[in-house]
C-alpha cells in the first residue's frame, strides 16, 4: 500500500505541476511553434500566435489532468 500512496502522490504532484505550470513551459520550450493550424490563411498574425499559444496551452493542461487522474486512484486505493 505503500507504493501505491508514494506513486499517487508522485503523479498527483507532476500532474498539477504540468496543469498549473503550462504557462511557463509553453513559453519556455516553445511548445506553440508546433502547433498545426488547418485555417491560417483565415487569421492575422496575431491571431495565429494566439491560437497556437493557446492550442498548445490547452493541450499541456490536458496531458497534465490527464497525468494526474490515476494518481488520485491510486492514492484513493492506497488509503482504502
Amino acid at each position: 500500500m505503500l507504493l501505491f500512496k508514494f506513486v499517487g502522490f508522485l503523479l498527483i504532484a507532476l500532474g498539477s505541476a504540468m496543469s498549473y505550470g503550462a504557462g511557463y513551459f509553453v513559453k519556455k520550450f516553445q511548445l506553440d511553434q508546433n502547433s498545426a493550424c488547418d485555417f491560417e490563411e483565415e487569421l492575422s498574425d496575431i491571431e495565429l500566435i494566439e491560437y497556437k499559444f493557446n492550442k498548445a496551452l490547452i493541450n499541456l493542461k490536458t496531458f497534465g489532468m490527464l497525468v494526474l487522474l490515476p494518481g488520485v486512484f491510486f492514492v484513493y486505493y492506497g488509503f482504502k
